[in-house]
């Protein structure tokens, strides 16, 4: 799909509707890759969600979707007092939506939604799980370190806080 609409002689937005219908199908049988995939889509070529989409997609409660739609920048309100109700629930049913939290929590949206500070130490390394094309950081960057192909067998690999001082 991605090739097809990356592609200069297509236009992206004659694939709104479909998109969105994709979206509706994935979300009335709760399938969360039939939704994430439109949605990323969407963003992505800065196509529309049809209110029947984000109506269906709210209605999913599905996570990965809603952030998704989230990401979209449309509607905000309506997924962050999701969010916010689910800050008062059991750490079970705001478990199930730590990803979401996360993403709105680092957005500044909602409060910390657990008290044990993990969500303050991923925004201090400023990790963004819906980042944008060509966003890094370090420990991302650490990563490709750690995963470098050219490594010598043998070699000594530098702790996180190691690598980073060396910078």
């Amino acid at each position: 799909m991605d090739t097809l609409l990356a592609d200069d002689n297509v236009e992206a937005g004659k694939y709104a509707e479909r998109l969105n219908s994709i979206i509706v199908e994935n979300a009335k049988n709760l399938r969360s890759d039939g939704m994430a995939w439109p949605l990323y889509f969407i963003k992505k070529y800065e196509l529309e969600v049809t209110d029947e989409a984000f109506s269906e997609t709210i209605k999913s409660k599905d996570c990965i979707a809603l952030l998704c739609l989230y990401v979209t920048g449309k509607l905000t309100n309506q997924i962050v007092d999701f969010a916010s109700e689910l800050i008062c629930k059991t750490l079970y049913e705001r478990d199930q939506y730590w990803l979401l939290l996360y993403q709105l929590y680092k957005d500044g949206h909602i409060q910390a939604p657990y008290e044990d500070g993990v969500f303050d130490v991923l925004k201090g390394n400023d990790v963004d799980f819906m980042p944008e094309d060509g966003y890094s950081n370090l420990p991302q960057q650490y990563c490709d370190y750690l995963n470098n192909p050219f490594f010598e067998k043998g070699a000594v690999v530098m702790s996180f806080r190691e690598w980073k001082d060396s910078l």
